[in-house]
């Protein structure tokens, strides 16, 4: 029995058992008996974990759960458990971990045997047998089980085949279990990550390493996943040794260097086999949030063209650069970014790529800390704000290639300094920020993205509904109706895939159901952005048409009812189109109504004395300019104007909850900048003539709050009813100007219909209305109208409405008589039309005097009639009169005095002086196209005119040139069967026929169907005459 001195108490042998005592060995029995000396396993073991470090179990415990582990304790028929890997994966430390998991059970006491590498020789049989003696001498023979442990001493010629050797595995092959680590290898990399965390970690404490060289240190082990965890204590005991990266006494860059030298020594001492170990910097880190996605079908822009050619040109400097894209909502800003980080991670030039949600300093901050998670192995989870950017930014700084840093949705620059949640300018760096503000150009070069081209809009739209049906024109009618913009014709493409729809009924769908669309997220639907006023926790907001203009609304400045206030001028201005918007709009309103009968939001836009606050106004447009919620605005010495994009005053118009109120007082404003349009016309040729200056200009407003009115207004508030009638009045009035006879009559048989019979409005319409029939030259109908009006008021009498009465009624007889061949009686016609002519005029100069502008209307009607009665001279004498009384009040460039000379110039190219008649007509025809438009019907009645005094002064050249053209331009505005394309027509008729040309007169009267008049047929005959006297 042996002693703690090693003495001998007591010693027997039974049989033929030998003792041997002392150091004298004899012969060959001699080396057997020195091997055996005394020796204990567990000693070996406690070295070999001291020598490799402390356990971690983290690193082993996998395999205690494994397959073929269960199989080798809980199968008595499995002897053998063969742990077999590389060099230095860490086959020894898992024995350990085994033999300590077996020794914690009652069942069975382990006798393990380590061959390592010794001065006792590899694999050494005797090292084996003294540790199975000394196991075999600590338990009792009946305590044994029936299982054995092998463990490899396979040298690098086996490292790596897996299975044990040829000769050995023929013994133990049907009796064992293989557990492979290069088989494990997804555990084995946990394994290796927890280990290099311990080892780190324990380095770092010793040498008091700040947070970021231990990241280094980290993060250059877990590039190396082929490395083994020898190769990992072996660095790290030589980095303890040689005292690198202690705590100030090297910069980063030396310190990565020196890691990399050590490293790949390291690597080559321990034997290896060949692998080329990564740089430390090589690692690179692409973090992206994970709600965004490159959407597959990415369509190539020409904005990413200009991108590519920045950063091309900043790769050759040695400084940041810094890329601003800014746009509206939806406009694809992102997606180009995107679409650049990604290539930009493909590319061996860049360091990383790194993402940051700036939406607020709360998505920055978050950012930040979900960056640092990915890149850093240690828990950050504590770190505050400033230590997470300083540790990512101290890592962009140090990194040997550039970096590419986005900073998305940055769309309000007052929110945060952009500076502090960005990289010093001392390292190189790529830094892309996309943003809403405009304002944000100011901080670096700068791409605002637009609308796509059309050929981009078409790809996207069909990448996005790959199965749609339609032809190109109906695409092409898609995306012109959306504007181009990315975000809704993805959005429009992805509607159409979903429901297999095709392209022309979306078309149909799009028009009625904008709002239904716009909320609609289809599915796979990849645009989403986090809340940015969620501090805590993750919430992100599907981006689609309806949600993502919402956000804009967000960074408006105020209070809520500041907010509300720019939010209700925003939609109530959609209402009026998208095309120049003009601040008059508004202040003309406000001129016209009183602060009680305002909505209350207006109060934001109002002075203290209840006038209009137009600074407010233009402070408000300049901030949502800015958020580029307007496709454009301008701030000038006569007040703002701004405009929509086609989506976004889609969007607007339809985000109000009541939409019927927003577009009623759109038509109620509308209202006051029609005023100069009168609902007779009588009142049209005395005003003054600045209303229609505009013309052009509020044409389009007239149309887009007439259409808002007539599909968004319920009946009972339609437009014509007693609530809306005059409202009604004004929009009929400007339409009738404007050529839209239809449209006019529509809206007046409606406020007749709605109205009391004797009513004011209704009077008035029945007046409008016969004016509007007579313009297309149906006068029976519009003389009974007015015949019966006048019979209605005969009580008025005397006064001045009862003069214009006569002189509207005269104003009709006076054409019905220049017509024989319709009316037989025209000659009647024509005297009772200059009895009520001459009434009215007496009444008018009676009330207002000779020179009023009353009485030149009412002389102005005394000139038609003596034209139509073949006396020029009388009809000249008016026609100056009227021009010399507008002249002296409105002056000689006002509308109402430019139509005066218009009609002057009639008379005197009848008189012969075609030469001065077409001088005056060139001079107004300028006056009126600016004014109403080169399509509006006056311009073009100036210009017939024109052409036709032409032709009475024998210029035919010149009056079919500009016959041909106004044919074409009354074709664009108006259908072949409109009364101003048929004017048009016969114009030109009626220079063909002058000339001699009979063949084209022919092809315009059947081509547009034209009724010959009286004096059609009298020009035909004389021409014709003229023709057969050239001919004989």
């Amino acid at each position: 029995m042996f002693t703690s001195n090693n003495s001998v108490r007591r010693l027997a042998a039974d049989g033929n058992a030998r003792v041997h005592i002392g150091n004298n060995v004899y012969g060959s029995e001699s080396q057997c008996l020195a091997e055996l000396r005394t020796t204990d396993p567990r000693h070996d073991k406690k070295r070999i974990e001291e020598s490799k470090g402390p356990l971690i179990r983290e690193v082993s415990h996998w395999a205690l759960k494994s397959h073929e582990y269960q199989q080798w304790v809980n199968n008595p028929s499995v002897s053998f458990l063969w742990l077999t890997g590389e060099r230095g994966r860490g086959k020894t430390m898992l024995l350990c971990e085994i033999i300590n998991e077996i020794e914690t059970s009652p069942l069975a006491t382990p006798v393990y045997v380590f061959c390592q590498r010794s001065k006792d020789g590899p694999s050494s049989h005797v090292g084996v047998l003294r540790s199975l003696f000394r196991g075999l001498e600590t338990i009792q023979r009946h305590q044994l089980i029936n299982c054995g442990l092998a463990r490899t001493s396979i040298d690098r010629s086996y490292s790596s085949l897996g299975p044990p050797p040829h000769d050995i595995n023929l013994v133990i092959n049907q009796y064992s279990s293989l557990l492979s680590l290069e088989m494990n290898h997804t555990v084995m990399a946990e394994s290796y990550k927890t280990f290099v965390q311990n080892a780190v970690d324990q380095l770092a404490r010793s040498h008091e390493y700040d947070d970021f060289s231990r990241e280094i240190i980290a993060e250059y082990f877990l590039a190396n996943t082929e490395g083994s965890l020898l190769w990992v204590s072996s660095v790290c005991q030589k980095l303890s040794h040689d005292h690198v990266g202690r705590a100030g006494s090297t910069t980063f860059t030396d310190l990565r260097d020196e890691l990399e030298r050590i490293g790949q020594t390291e690597w080559n001492l321990l034997g290896h086999r060949q692998l080329l170990l990564h740089q430390s910097p090589n690692k690179k880190h692409s973090i992206f949030p994970i709600s965004m996605s490159d959407v597959a079908n990415f369509v190539w822009r020409s904005e990413m063209e200009r991108i590519d050619h920045f950063f091309e040109r900043a790769k050759g400097q040695q400084t940041s650069s810094s890329l601003v894209l800014y746009g509206t909502a939806g406009s694809g800003k992102t997606q180009l970014a995107m679409h650049y980080c990604r290539k930009a991670g493909e590319s061996h030039f860049f360091g990383g790529v790194l993402w940051i949600d700036g939406a607020s300093i709360h998505t920055v901050t978050k950012s930040m800390l979900e960056a640092a998670q990915t890149i850093f192995t240690a828990d950050v989870s504590q770190w505050n704000a400033e230590q997470t950017r300083s540790a990512v930014f101290r890592l962009v700084a140090t990194s040997k290639r550039p970096w590419v840093l986005v900073l998305d949705n940055f769309d309000n620059p007052k929110a945060y300094d952009v500076e502090s949640v960005l990289p010093r300018q001392e390292s190189k760096h790529f830094v892309i920020i996309t943003s809403r503000s405009r304002d944000t150009r100011r901080l670096a070069s700068s791409v605002e993205v637009t609308s796509l081209q059309e050929d981009e809009a078409l790809k996207l739209l069909l990448g996005s509904s790959a199965h749609a049906k339609g032809t190109n024109d109906s695409a092409v009618k898609v995306i012109r109706r959306l504007g181009c913009l990315a975000l809704a014709v993805a959005q429009a493409g992805a509607y159409i895939s979903d429901r297999n729809m095709g392209l022309e009924y979306f078309l149909v769908v799009y028009e009625s159901e904008q709002k239904r669309i716009h909320a609609s997220v289809p599915l796979n639907w990849g645009y989403q952005r986090r809340n940015s006023t969620v501090e805590h926790a993750r919430v992100d907001t599907t981006l689609c048409i309806a949600t993502t203009w919402e956000l804009s609304l967000d960074i408006l400045s105020g209070d809520s009812d500041t907010k509300m206030a720019k939010t209700q001028l925003l939609v109530l201005s959609a209402f009026f189109g998208r095309n120049t918007i003009t601040e008059n709009l508004i202040s003309t309103y406000f001129l016209s109504t009183n602060h009680d009968g305002r909505p209350q939001w207006m109060n934001n836009f109002t002075l203290p004395d209840g006038s209009f606050d137009s600074y407010a106004l233009r402070e408000a447009i300049t901030e949502m300019g800015r958020l580029c919620l307007l496709q454009f605005y301008h701030i000038e010495l006569h007040g703002a104007s701004w405009g929509f994009h086609p989506v976004v005053q889609d969007w607007a118009m339809h985000r109000s909850v009541d939409d019927s109120s927003q577009a009623l007082l759109a038509a109620e404003i509308m209202q006051y900048q029609l005023g100069h349009y009168q609902p007779t016309w009588v009142l049209t040729t005395i005003d003054s003539g600045t209303g229609y200056s505009n013309h052009t200009s509020l044409r389009p407003h007239v149309l887009a709050c007439h259409s808002n009115c007539e599909k968004l207004l319920p009946r009972e508030q339609s437009l014509g009813t007693s609530d809306t009638a005059m409202i009604a009045l004004r929009f009929a009035g400007f339409f009738h100007s404007d050529g839209s006879y239809a449209t006019s009559m529509e809206l007046l048989q409606r406020v007749i219909a709605r109205n009391v019979s004797g009513s004011n409005v209704h009077c008035l319409a029945l007046r409008q209305l016969a004016e509007t029939l007579g313009r297309q030259e149906e006068w029976l109908e519009a003389s009974e109208i007015q015949q019966k009006v006048l019979n209605q008021s005969t009580e008025a009498e005397g006064t001045l409405d009862f003069a214009f009465l006569q002189a509207e009624l005269a104003y009709m007889l006076q054409y019905q008589a220049s017509q024989p061949e319709k009316f037989p009686d025209h000659a009647d016609r024509m005297n009772k039309g200059l009895e009520l002519a001459s009434s009215s005029y007496a009444t008018i100069t009676g009330l207002e005097g000779e020179d009023s502008v009353a009485a030149s209307a009412s002389m102005w009607l005394l000139s038609a009639i003596a034209y139509h009665q073949k006396d020029f001279e009388t009809a000249k004498r008016f026609g100056q009169r009227v021009v010399t009384i507008r002249e002296k009040i409105f002056g000689s460039q006002n509308l109402s005095t430019v139509e005066a000379k218009e009609n002057l110039a009639v008379f005197l190219a009848k008189l012969g002086q075609g030469a001065e008649a077409a001088t005056i007509h060139e001079e107004d025809r300028s006056v009126l196209a600016a004014a109403y438009g080169p399509n509006h019907p006056k311009t073009l009645e100036a210009e017939r005119m024109l052409a036709r005094a032409w032709r009475l002064s024998k210029q035919f050249e010149k009056a079919i040139k500009l016959g041909k053209d106004i044919l074409n331009r009354a074709l664009e505005q108006y259908d072949p069967q409109h009364h101003d394309t048929e004017r048009a027509a016969n114009g030109l008729w009626r220079t063909y026929v002058a000339v001699g040309d009979m063949e084209e007169a022919r092809k315009i009267k059947d081509t547009y169907n034209l009724s010959l008049s009286d004096a059609d047929n009298e020009l035909l005959r004389e021409s014709l005459a003229l023709v057969r006297e050239r001919g004989n």
